[in-house]
């Protein structure tokens, strides 16, 4: 209870009550039946308890110990720590078998302990909770004159993970996108001349949802997981969703993030969310986290590692189309808002390029994430899908606004630089059959493109931001 609870307390806001239930009552399963096995063999309940206690602990906080002792010689490793830890378990186990005052005393000071912690963490939550409420995320304040909205046509937003735009393409990768530039033209697509103003997925996000620049924003050090969390409130809140709400649209996500009131549907491997927050540090997730990787392939290869490293994004990206081809397909009579959030072209590459299946042993390598034939091979294979989506979109939705666009550009260039512009250098083409052409522009950064969209075909009169780049993370990638 007090995990559960205590994590629940450090995350108000990201995990859901039926997920931290959830995992209490898998916890809570394991917990009992290791119970019933030492019982099994020590017959003493109290002697039972301490030991279940013991090993229940250091198994659920052990990413918290591995935290605290990563600056300690000789145990900041897993070859100095699970042995330290075996150590520390098994003195306890021989220290209290025949001590049964001991073991009285240990039993009251454990369950007051954690009675008064659960007490703390369930006041905090409390607290929290009402903060929660009243703290207002989107302080942009952008006013929408509802009464100039001439049309309100569907809107699908299509975002493909990390798709470069062209400039970086050719001068990179020696590759020139004309086929799909010239049949997203052919189909009167403008391809806007775009960059973005972060190279993370979190803060390109935010700031493209909420039409602004992120505040506050720390340069120095490696980016925290309170940064990532505080990115994705702020999508989840998010400044565009709450306009088109007022226009009268519904607004569906399919997507990595929370959005409104709909939850996440996975493959969020870079933002904890949800129970993920709570069993993240848990010794096997840890471990997988860190050691896992070994087990891909090579002599030690274990295929239940391969699907479990790589399975959920996989199914991601196929819940993602799934969900985009209904909204397409079922739609309501309201005007809709469609979100659809694609972990392609971004590696894992599951894919080539006419859509074969690779070998799933060898997607984390890194001469493979950095290998650009075969990025280039998946974005032909993510050249495919837009295709097929604009065409179904043509077909089933003609007077649709459709925005294609990736936010940001690749970023596996093994550069050492704290700046690579290609980084941020993304693909923008957006489509509308309406009477009103587009004004064209000459460039424009991602933080300011849904401004261009409320201005152009809204009617609104929103100012435009200076369009410049953000350097979040100073720490220099290892060649």
């Amino acid at each position: 209870m007090f995990f559960c609870l205590h994590g629940v307390s450090e995350n108000v806001g990201f995990i859901y009550f039926d997920e931290a239930l959830k995992t209490f009552a898998i916890i809570l399963f394991f917990i009992v039946l290791l119970f019933g096995i030492i019982f099994f063999f020590s017959k003493n309940i109290l002697y039972t308890a301490i030991i279940t206690f013991t090993i229940s602990t250091l198994y659920l906080f052990f990413g918290a110990i591995q935290d605290n002792v990563k600056n300690i010689p000789i145990i900041n490793s897993y070859s100095g720590l699970l042995p330290f830890l075996f150590v520390v378990t098994f003195c306890i186990i021989i220290y209290l078998r025949k001590k049964v005052t001991l073991q009285v005393k240990w039993t009251l000071y454990l369950n007051l302990l954690l009675i008064i912690y659960c007490m703390v963490d369930i006041t905090s939550i409390l607290i929290k909770l009402s903060t929660t409420k009243s703290d207002v995320t989107n302080k942009n304040n952008i006013h929408i004159n509802i009464s100039a909205v001439k049309d309100k046509p569907d809107v699908y937003f299509l975002l493909f993970d990390e798709y470069p735009g062209y400039k970086s393409l050719e001068d990179s990768f020696g590759f020139k996108n004309d086929i799909l530039y010239d049949k997203l033209k052919n189909e009167n697509f403008t391809i806007v001349p775009t960059f973005s103003n972060y190279s993370e997925t979190p803060f390109s996000m935010s700031s493209i949802f909420n039409m602004n620049y992120i505040n506050d924003l720390k340069r120095s050090g490696e980016i925290g997981q309170k940064d990532l969390q505080q990115r994705a409130k702020e999508i989840k809140n998010g400044m565009v969703f709450n306009i088109f709400t007022q226009l009268g649209y519904q607004v569906i996500s399919y997507s990595v993030f929370d959005v409104l009131d709909k939850k996440s549907i996975g493959g969020n491997s870079f933002i904890l969310g949800h129970n993920r927050l709570l069993t993240d540090k848990i010794f096997h997730n840890r471990f997988l986290k860190d050691i896992g990787w070994k087990f891909l392939n090579g002599k030690f290869s274990i295929p239940a590692f391969q699907k479990l490293y790589f399975g959920e994004i996989k199914t991601y990206n196929e819940k993602v189309e799934e969900g985009f081809i209904n909204a397409l397909y079922h739609k309501n009579k309201s005007p809709q808002f469609v979100y659809a959030h694609f972990l392609i072209p971004h590696q894992p590459f599951f894919f080539d390029s006419i859509g074969r299946e690779r070998n799933i042993a060898h997607l984390e390598d890194d001469s493979v994430l950095r290998n650009k034939s075969l990025f280039i091979s998946y974005l032909k294979y993510a050249n495919k899908k837009i295709a097929a989506f604009t065409e179904s979109i043509a077909a089933n939705d003609p007077s649709a606004i459709v925005i294609i666009m990736g936010d940001h550009g690749f970023r596996d260039f093994n550069s050492t630089k704290d700046y690579e512009p290609y980084n941020f250098d993304n693909f923008c083409a957006i489509h509308y059959t309406g009477s009103k052409p587009p004004a064209s522009v000459t460039e424009m950064s991602n933080v300011n493109l849904f401004r261009y969209i409320f201005n152009e075909y809204f009617y609104q009169h929103l100012p435009y931001l200076e369009n410049k780049v953000c350097i979040i993370n100073e720490k220099k990638k290892e060649p």
